[in-house]
């Protein structure tokens, strides 16, 4: 009996989310950690609610914070999700759940009619740029934030 509900992408999101939280939560406690409480009772001296004091003054001293652990993160789940994926569905069902480092895995060390390296070599690039690319965005994003905040 298989139960199909066991495998693809939902399961794997579930368990990334699970496996970084964890990080997550210690690289946003360093942030909030660094930031004087007298800051804080400067802004309840000032009047400021519950929200305006996360959003006028936790998130933009925490901006850098947040800005690393988003591209942290985006390259983590981007280069390392081969173990999940080799550990829990082997790409499958069918392709479903093959990534580009999962597919480096299979050009390389692959079965069947042998290896192809330059292929997986290929592909190494091509992540390697769209990583690249992403860090750019998010990196061009939190210099815009910092002037909204």
């Amino acid at each position: 009996m298989v139960r199909k509900h066991l495998y693809g992408p939902g399961v794997i999101v579930i368990s990334l989310v699970w496996f970084g939280i964890g990080w997550q939560a210690i690289v946003m406690l360093g942030g909030l950690s660094t930031i004087s409480p007298s800051v804080f009772e400067a802004a309840i001296l000032d009047g400021a609610n519950y929200w305006q004091r996360a959003f006028r003054v936790i998130v933009p001293m925490m901006i850098r914070v947040i800005e690393f652990a988003v591209i942290a993160s985006s390259v983590w789940t981007l280069t390392q999700l081969f173990p999940f994926l080799y550990s829990m569905t082997r790409g499958g069902p069918g392709y479903e759940t093959t990534t580009l480092d999962y597919m480096i895995y299979l050009k390389s060390f692959g079965t069947g009619a042998g290896s192809n390296y330059g292929m997986a070599c290929a592909i190494a690039v091509i992540l390697l740029f769209i990583v690249t690319v992403l860090t750019l965005i998010e990196r061009r994003v939190t210099e815009q934030s910092e002037d909204w905040v």
